[in-house]
């Protein structure tokens, strides 16, 4: 606004605002604009009009621009949640507007304009006052009510129309307890308490106290989020009175009040006494905080009458007598409020008893009651009759011991007497009884439902005595008395009544109860009750009966029955009855005076309705239950269309059909019509039983492939049908995704392809619809709408865009995104330029190359590529175009005219750049440069012969291909330098071209000269005899041919140019031939030789005689066929071979057969027709040439025939079974036999027989039986043999196989069970079908019968079916049943014996269930398995006790499951857990309490405890062994490589699996290995020196260690070891056991240190004697006293040891042989090694010791207290001198371990000098080390040795000189060796690099108790040790 001044002014309802607290001005001005903002405070709910006056320079430039203030909102809102407890609340709501608030509402729930009169008719009556112009306040007193949500909101209206509204939720919170007042007792002692809204917390309090759980006192059980209960425990009157229960609610504790009684019943004596008098006094105290109203006693549950007082003297034998041997009492009391409360007592009797017995049926029951309170008695049974007391002897339920008869007869009658006995008494007593028994019994059933016909009722009697007569009792209630009785023996009499059966009074008088009963003279008489009643039920309906869903289902049957009492009748469904409250409409209608029909029916089926009906009539009165055989009904889905839309791509339309009978076909139709097989594939699934699907598919789809699509499955007169309504509409586009426009006109083609003509169509880019750039439909064919996409403004529509179709039915076909991007490039160089550069450089013409872009986009670079991508910057550029122009132009060229190479040859490509990634480029028309070398002036080929004719060029262009054309322009093929074949006339100039792969071509020329000679012979195949010609025929050749024989020449033959030689091939003319001519060419004459076709410059030809070309081939016939063998021989002349003859072998004639002749062979064939077995032989030919005869091989004639074991040609057989094929051939010899088929059956593991027999004609007959097993339907199909590749007739094989398995029931006890097995359709008549029971007593299958209580059919239509009901099912009722079908053998029609078997299925009871507990091996942690099965209607809830503990509410909580199966209504809880000690003895309960069902399992008496586990040791096993209360472990040591028990007496340890602790801690295995004392070892130890460092110096002194012969090393003069030195030599000293090694020792001291220990070590080859003087005791204490030596010996003697200088006249020692090292030595175990104690010797001169590599440099490093932890002090002395004592030489005392550092070296000894130059005190590296010392280093003790190192030597190098100490190691005594030393041994020793391979050492054996079996003699070597480990 530049400087114009702008003012701004606001106007409120009262004026101009000014700012002051309420009101606040913010302004804001810059140079383009200027606003101001007002902001207004603390102004209420007024409103109004408010208005800004901009004003410029002065001058009003807006004047009243006003906008109006509205406020309104609420002062005071509803809360959100109201949680209160039941009653009313007043709900206020204060809302204020500028608008003036009119009216307010209240809501309940959101239901709006709730009026004042609807309110009050709920008893509601809101108030509403205005408490200002701008405020109102309404109040609405509500009622919150238990348990429900309500929202309530109150909405306000002001003047404006505006409203608001605030909501509150109101929600009454509850907290009930079980009731007012609770009685606690024995047998009820919780209650609990409920929130209705989830809390936070929930607690108990009692007196203002909260309660926790208490073991003795409460236990508090959070049972769900909204319950709390409270177990008491010790229920006593302290805990009576008022409990509350609190709940927290968000916030907010809710509570209620409840009052607990206490009532307490005791009776006196405790809950089980034991009565041994006929009476007894109980006395029942109560103890009750309410008042008793009542009271009375219970014995054994029924109510004593009158009431005894509650002292009550029971008379015992009485009772007993009445009630039974265990007698409960019950004392109970009843309160005014809680009931009745109880207390029992168990009385247990010993009174025994019996009663004499007249039984009348045939299972009787002699009871001895015998009530004891303890169990340790004993009963005897005895009878008077002959033989073993009848019937089976136990004891019943009750503990009473009783004798049961079953199926007893007369026999049985006698006096029986029972004894009872304990033990402890010594007493016995008894009582006896008579029995006698009198069966009479019939062969019906008790009630007979019978066909109305004349019918038979006998009644048969069985006694020891005859009755006197016999009677019927019939249903009119007359009599019919029989005196004559029939005598059916064995003490058997019958007698029998039979019905009419004749008219309708019959039918109506004869039906009742019909009763025999036989007299006899003691009135026992027996009696048998039988009910007849006339009656059947049949349904009428076809099975099986196919329906449509939707189609009403009807079922018809026709019924009579004699009794209709309360009758019913029932439908079922696979066994499930059918309700009306499902649809379906019963019917019943009388046809006859007796006969009925009756129906059901139901509209609209479906396929649930599928299945087996029957029907069922029961009548009350005499019950039983008439039921029909089973219907099978199948109720097929019909089908519904789909809509599919398709884009033209492949489809598939899939139908499927599931039911249960197969469909007859199934047919896809388009339109009514067939589908069109050449565009839709169809394919099918087989039918699985109960579904199969069929699909169509295509590749493809096309607008003419629209219509309606239907499959129909066809079930004979049911159709079911599916239908897709198919519509195609296809999109194609000329171009998608990212179009470049690279012309400056474009258009692009979109093709529509449908049925409909699209009704619209435009252009999308970004949500903008286009509408003018398509242009059409034109329509191509029936289908096809073309449309056009066009568009000429160079760049100026470029975007992204999409193309839109829209069809009538507002469907929509878009195309993808489609982007146009221009991109236009050109240029005026439009021709290739091909420029030639001479061999000078200059070139033909320049390279010049210019580009043009158009477009949209400005490109972000621009430059030129060549070919190979380098960048090329332009000579020249230019851009136009701009912000204001629709396009954009850029030019740019590239220019050269000098200085070009072949390199510049190339193609240039421009190229534009840009942001969004689409270049713009151009490639122009190719450059190509090229140079030429020319090729050579002419060029000679000699055919055959190798030679090329080459051109070059020098170009960068690719080289595609080099042709040459001939002088005539014709084209040459060529290889890739030259023609590829040539002829002379061929000769003449080539030109040469080569083809870039561009296009170019470079050429050159040369002339050539071609020449050839072939050389060739006739005929080709020549033999001894043959006329051969041999012909050399010259091609552009003037000199004559030369013809070579063998290199010789031969005359020919000049025949017109050909040159020939004819000859009779024979020993003089057989050999090489060859020829020879010159030709000239380039001013040279070159040789030509003659070539054959093979390219062989010579033709070799043998005199050698013919051979055979094809010999007679083996063949397989029948008997009957003809048979025809050929043989083959070359012809050689016309009369050779002069004779073709066939041979037979054994025979001596000749056949002369069939010949046929040609120029090079001869054809012969033998024909024999109509073979038989005699022609079975072998055959050959023969042919002769001149006087020599040529054969060939044998070929063999083998007859062959078949035969089939089964004659008809289908064969049977059953799933699981075998089916066996039988092919069989005759003849002489074995050929191939397979068994084929086309079922897809895996035949590769079928088994098969062969056997061998004669036939009437001398024939040997071959038979093959195949026997495939455990066939499946797969195994169908046909099968044949394969013989020798003749093939046999086929048969076909149908296997019978299992469709359906009988399935498990679950019934209630009483009613039917029914199981039903299906298998495919068979043709056997006289198969036999069973059903099986199993009988857990014989643990046998067996096969049930039709009775009244089992029906069984079975039919057969399309599948075979077998039935069976069970009816009344009971606790005996065998569960387990299975069905099988026996089929027998018929192999004349093709059936297989066989067994098809079903699976079993299981009758389960409702409330049956196994509990079982599996406790593992009964010990401590081992698995606990308890599972509980039970079949229910529902699933329970369950509780556990472990004894009197409640396991399910926490110690088994985490290991319990339970699972419900609906389907089987099976019930199963598992218990997973681990075994405790304390469960001994407990027995487990499970509870069902919604079903009043409980089980007891007990725990196992002992629980087991294991002990800890025992590991084997190394070299060691365990043999365990187990006890009946523990387990014995046993060690056995490998006593084969010497280890023993460490300890014996604890190589065996016992577990006491009661306790789970072992007796002993088991000892291991040592091993015993004896000392070899013929071993000597010698041994010096420098503390702190580093020289036996493997990086150091340790090969030197190892090397000087073993040098022998010498002064130096262990067996020098110096050392002077006797036993090595005398003669005889009675050591070896073996230098592969010196050692040199650095590391730590312990000193005598107790100190460790580091430092160099050098070890030798001298074999003993003499006899060991331990006895003082002996010479092996010198020896050796010669041995031991070196290193007294070496230290006594001087500077001069211990120079000496490390100088090797060789002494005159020393005589050679041997060294110990290699063979008694491998001998003798042993393991190193212990070393008896003594140091004497010395003084210090200052006067060893090291420096001449080791002067000159002669010895040792003073480099003995001592640890300078660096890290060998000795942590020393470098003072030895005490007297701060770096010497041990004043430093004046003083060699008296013993030095300690304190050692002094040499000078100059370094701290650390395991340093190493490195690289650095030896310093004065470093070791030179000594001349005799110049190469690395042969001898090994190998280190004997440094990883055997288990002693401790007891060679100890000490070096200090002080000022004055070199200090010694040596320490005495004497007598060790028998401290044991520590595990330490004795792991450092584990290896067993080898001897190392004594040119053998390493052999193990085997010490010698110890005795029993562990010590060496070689003695030692007394002295220092007086120790014996045992090694343990």
């Amino acid at each position: 606004m530049g400087s114009d001044a702008v003012t701004i002014t606001w106007y409120g309802t009262s004026g101009i605002l000014i700012q002051d607290e309420n009101t606040t001005i913010i302004s804001d001005t810059d140079k383009t604009e200027a606003s101001q903002i007002v902001v207004l405070s603390n102004h209420g709910f007024q409103g109004g009009i408010y208005t800004c006056q901009v004003a410029l320079n002065g001058y009003d430039f807006a004047k009243n621009v006003s906008t109006t203030l509205h406020r309104a909102g609420f002062i005071q809102a509803l809360p959100s949640l109201i949680l209160r407890d039941p009653g009313s609340i007043n709900l206020v709501c204060i809302w204020g507007s500028s608008d003036m608030p009119k009216k307010a509402k209240w809501l309940v729930d959101d239901v709006n304009s709730r009026s004042e009169v609807v309110l009050r008719s709920w008893g509601l009556f809101p108030e509403t006052v205005m408490l200002s112009d701008y405020v109102i306040q309404s109040t609405l007193e509500v009622t919150i009510l238990d348990s429900v949500y309500e929202a309530w909101s109150c909405r306000f209206i002001d003047g404006a129309g505006y409203y608001e509204n605030s909501t509150a939720i109101v929600y009454g919170v509850v907290v009930t307890a079980e009731s007012g007042t609770v009685g606690v007792h024995a047998g009820s002692n919780s209650t609990y308490c409920t929130v209705n809204y989830p809390p936070s917390a929930m607690w108990w309090e009692y007196n203002g106290t909260r309660i926790y759980s208490n073991d003795s006192k409460y236990n508090i059980i959070q049972t769900d989020n909204t319950t709390i209960s409270i177990e008491f425990g010790d229920v006593s009157s302290a805990q009576s009175g008022v409990y509350e229960c609190y709940a927290e609610v968000l916030g907010q504790v809710f509570k209620t009040n409840l009052t607990v009684e206490h009532i307490s019943v005791e009776i006196l004596g405790g809950p089980v006494q034991v009565v041994m008098t006929p009476t007894y006094m109980l006395t029942c105290n109560v103890d009750s905080s309410v008042n008793i109203t009542t009271y009375k006693w219970l014995i054994n549950g029924r109510t004593v009458n009158p009431t005894p007082e509650l002292v009550y003297e029971v008379d015992i034998e009485f009772i007993a007598g009445v009630v039974g041997p265990k007698l409960e009492f019950i004392c109970t009391v009843k309160t005014p409020h809680h009931g009745w409360v109880k207390e029992s007592v168990s009385l247990l009797v010993r009174i025994p008893t019996m009663s004499n017995l007249v039984s009348v049926s045939s299972g009787w029951t002699l009871t001895c009651a015998v009530l004891s309170d303890r169990d340790d008695y004993s009963v005897t049974w005895a009878w008077d009759g002959a033989g073993a007391v009848p019937g089976v002897q136990k004891t019943d339920s009750d503990g009473n011991h009783v004798i049961v008869a079953t199926d007893s007869t007369w026999v049985d009658d006698g006096i029986y007497t029972c004894t009872l006995e304990y033990p402890d008494h010594g007493g016995t007593s008894n009582t006896s009884v008579t029995v006698q028994v009198r069966v009479a019994y019939s062969d019906i059933p008790s009630v007979y439902y019978s066909e109305f016909k004349p019918t038979t009722l006998w009644c048969k009697v069985e006694s020891e005595k005859n009755p006197t007569s016999a009677g019927w009792t019939l249903p009119s209630g007359s009599t019919v008395t029989e005196t004559d009785l029939l005598d059916l023996g064995s003490n058997t009499w019958g007698v029998n009544y039979t019905t009419k059966a004749q008219g309708d009074s019959d039918f109506t008088s004869e039906p009742g109860v019909y009763e025999c009963t036989f007299s006899y003279a003691d009135t026992n008489d027996p009696s048998l009750s039988m009910v007849l009643m006339y009656g059947h039920v049949a349904i009428t309906s076809p099975s099986p009966m196919l329906l449509v869903d939707g189609s009403t289902l009807t079922l018809e049957a026709t019924l009579y029955s004699s009794n209709w009492q309360s009758y019913t009748l029932g439908w079922y469904r696979d066994g499930s009855l059918l309700s009306t409250t499902d649809g379906w409409v019963e019917g019943i209608s009388r046809t006859s005076k007796h006969n009925y029909t009756i129906s059901i029916s139901k509209e609209d089926a479906s396929s649930n309705d599928n299945g087996e009906y029957s029907v069922t009539f029961t009548a009350k009165g005499y019950v039983a239950t008439l039921s029909s055989e089973g219907v099978d009904v199948e109720v097929i889905q019909s089908g519904e269309t789909v809509t599919v839309t398709s884009s033209g791509g492949a489809q598939t339309l899939t139908c499927s059909f599931t039911g249960t009978s197969e469909p007859l076909d199934v047919v896809w139709l388009l339109n009514n019509a067939p589908i069109n097989t050449t565009k839709w594939n169809v394919t099918e699934t087989s039918w699985t039983g109960s579904s199969m699907t069929s699909q169509i598919s295509t590749e493809s789809l096309l607008p003419s492939d629209d219509g309606t699509y239907q499959c129909v499955y066809m079930l004979g007169s049911v159709n079911v049908t599916k239908g897709y309504e198919v519509t195609v509409r296809i999109l194609e586009m000329e171009a998608s995704g990212t179009i470049v426009i690279r012309t400056e006109d474009w258009s692009t083609t979109v093709m529509v392809k449908s049925v409909e003509q699209p009704r619209s169509n435009y252009l999308l880019r970004g949500t903008s619809r286009i509408y003018n750039y398509i242009t059409g439909p034109e329509q191509q064919g029936d289908f096809t709408w073309v449309y056009s996409l066009e568009d000429s403004s160079k760049g100026a529509n470029d975007g992204t865009y999409e193309i839109v179709f829209k069809f009538s039915d507002n469907t929509y076909l878009t195309s993808g995104s489609v982007t146009v991007a221009t991109r236009i490039v050109s240029s005026s160089v439009d021709e290739r330029q091909t420029i030639t550069v001479d061999g000078d450089g200059s070139a033909s013409s320049s390279l010049y190359l210019d580009c043009s872009y158009t477009g949209g986009a400005s490109p972000t670079n621009a430059y030129w590529t060549k070919g190979d991508g380098i960048k090329i910057a332009p000579t020249k550029s230019k851009s136009s175009g701009g912000k204001y122009s629709k396009n954009i132009q850029y030019k740019m060229s590239l220019s050269k005219s000098s200085d070009l190479t072949i390199d510049d040859g190339a193609s240039y490509t421009c190229m534009f750049i840009f942001t969004d990634g689409i270049s713009g480029n151009l490639t122009l028309p190719h450059v190509s440069i090229g140079r030429s070398t020319g090729t050579g002036a002419c060029s000679l080929i000699s055919a055959h012969e190798s030679a090329d004719i080459t051109c070059s060029y020098e170009t960068t262009e690719t080289l595609t291909a080099v042709s040459w054309k001939f002088q005539d322009g014709t084209t040459v093929t060529t290889n890739a330098t030259g023609p590829a074949t040539a002829e002379v006339s061929d000769g003449g100039r080539y030109y040469c071209y080569g083809d870039t792969k561009l296009g170019e071509q470079f050429s050159t020329y040369t002339d050539v000269t071609l020449a050839t000679v072939t050389l060739a012979q006739e005929p080709e195949n020549v033999y001894t005899g043959s006329l051969v010609t041999v012909t050399c025929e010259p091609e552009g050749i003037y000199v004559p041919v030369t013809m070579l024989h063998n290199d010789a020449q031969v005359k020919a033959v000049d025949m017109n140019g050909v040159y020939t030689t004819t000859f009779t091939l024979n020993s003089d003319s057989a050999g090489n031939y060859s020829c020879e001519a010159y030709v000239k060419s380039c001013g040279t004459v070159q040789t030509v030789h003659g070539i054959t076709a093979d390219g062989d410059t010579v033709i070799e030809l043998k005199d050698s005689l013919a051979g055979v070309i094809q010999h007679p081939a083996n063949m397989t016939v029948t008997q009957g066929d003809t048979a025809v063998m050929t043989c083959i021989f070359p012809v050689i002349s016309d009369t050779n071979p002069a004779q073709v003859l066939w041979q037979r072998e054994g025979y001596r004639g000749y056949k002369y057969g069939r010949k046929v002749w040609n120029e090079t062979m001869v054809v012969a064939t033998y024909t024999i027709n109509d073979v038989e077995s005699s022609d079975e032989m072998r055959y050959r030919c023969i042919a002769k040439y001149s006087t020599e005869w040529l054969s060939t091989d044998w070929g063999s004639i083998i007859m062959a025939g078949f035969s089939s074991t089964a004659i008809a040609d289908e064969m049977t057989a059953i799933q699981g079974n075998n089916a066996t094929f039988s092919c069989s051939y005759s003849g002489g010899s074995d050929v191939s036999v397979t068994l084929d088929t086309d079922s897809g059956a895996d035949l590769s593991g079928v088994t098969h027989t062969v056997s061998q027999t004669v036939s009437d004609t001398g024939l040997v007959v071959h038979s093959y039986n195949f026997t495939v097993t455990d066939l499946t339907e797969d195994h169908e199909g046909d099968y044949w043999c394969d013989v020798g590749g003749v093939t046999s007739s086929e048969t076909d094989l149908e296997v019978v196989t299992i469709l359906s398995q009988p399935q498990n029931v679950t019934v209630t006890m009483g009613d039917n069970a029914a199981f039903t097995f299906t298998t495919t359709k068979f043709k056997w008549q006289d198969y036999v079908p069973e059903w099986q029971s199993y009988n857990t007593t014989t643990g046998e299958w067996v096969t049930a019968v039709e009775s009244a209580t089992i029906s069984i059919a079975d039919y057969t239509a399309g599948k075979w079916k077998s039935f069976i009901s069970i009816y009344d099912v009971s606790a005996s009722t065998p569960t387990l049943w299975r069905a099988r079908t026996t089929f027998p053998q018929h192999m004349d029609s093709g059936f297989m014996y066989g067994q098809l078997v079903s699976d079993v299925a299981e009758i389960h009871l409702y409330g049956t269930g196994t509990i079982t507990l599996d406790t593992g091996n009964d010990f401590e942690g081992s698995p606990l398995n308890l599972t509980l099965s039970v079949h229910l209607h529902s699933d329970p809830s369950i509780r556990i006790y472990l004894g009197n503990y409640r396991a399910d509410y926490s110690y088994w909580r985490n290991d319990i499951t339970t699972s419900f199966n609906a389907d089987q209504e099976k019930f199963t809880l598992t218990v997973l857990t681990e075994m405790k000690s304390w469960f001994a003895g407990v027995t487990i309960t499970v509870k069902i309490p919604s079903y009043d069902l409980d089980w007891t399992v007990d725990f196992p008496d002992t629980v087991y405890q294991r002990c800890s586990t025992l590991s084997a040791p190394d070299n060691g096993a365990l043999e365990y062994s187990e006890g009946a209360t523990g387990q014995t472990v046993t060690l056995s040591c490998d006593e084969d490589n010497s280890y023993y028990p460490y300890e014996a007496d604890k190589a065996y340890v016992y577990c006491d699996y009661l306790t789970g602790y072992w007796n002993e801690t088991m000892t291991t295995c040592a091993k015993r290995i004896s000392i070899d004392y013929s071993v000597l070892k010698i041994g010096l130890f420098f503390t702190g020196y580093t020289g036996c460092k493997p990086s150091r110096y340790q090969d030197y002194f190892i090397n000087i260690l073993n040098t022998l012969g010498k002064t130096c090393g262990w067996s020098g003069t110096q050392m002077n070891m006797l036993c090595y030195h005398d003669d005889p030599q009675m050591c070896g000293f073996n230098t592969t056991l010196t050692s040199c090694d650095y590391g730590w020792a312990t000193l005598s001291s107790g100190a460790t240190k580091k430092g160099s220990k050098m070890m030798g070590y001298f074999k003993y080859t003499g006899d060991i004697d331990f006895t003082s003087g002996s010479d092996y005791m010198t020896y050796a204490e010669d041995v031991a006293d070196g290193g007294n030596r070496y230290v006594a010996g001087g500077s001069s003697f211990r120079s000496g040891f490390f100088v090797c200088n060789d002494p005159s006249k020393r005589r050679r020692r041997r060294e110990a042989s290699v063979e008694e090292f491998e001998e003798e030595l042993q393991k190193l175990i212990d070393w008896n090694d003594t140091l004497v104690e010395v003084e210090q010797y200052p006067d060893i001169d090291w420096d001449n010791i080791l002067e000159d590599g002669k010895g040792v440099t003073d480099n003995f490093i001592p640890d300078n207290d660096g890290d060998d932890g000795d942590q020393n002090t470098v003072d030895p002395g005490g007297d701060g001198s770096p010497g041990g004592g004043s430093g004046d030489g003083d060699n008296s005392g013993v030095i300690s371990e304190q050692e002094v550092p040499l000078e100059g070296d370094s701290a650390d000894p395991d340093s190493d000098p490195g690289s650095s130059p030896p310093s004065d005190n470093q070791l030179p590296l000594p001349p005799i080390l110049t190469e690395p010392p042969a001898s090994p280093s190998t280190n004997f003790l440094q990883d055997k040795e288990i002693t401790a190192i007891i060679i100890i030597a000490s070096l200090s190098i002080v000022s004055v000189g070199v200090l010694f100490s040596w320490y005495v190691l004497k007598d060790r005594g028998t401290r044991p060796v520590s595990r330490a030393e004795i792991e450092t041994a584990e290896p067993e020793l080898t001897l190392i690099n004594f040119g053998k391979s390493p052999e193990p050492i085997e010490p010698p054996l110890f005795d029993e108790a562990g010590r060496s079996s070689v003695s030692s003699p007394t002295g220092r070597w007086n120790n014996q040790y045992t090694i343990h480990k």
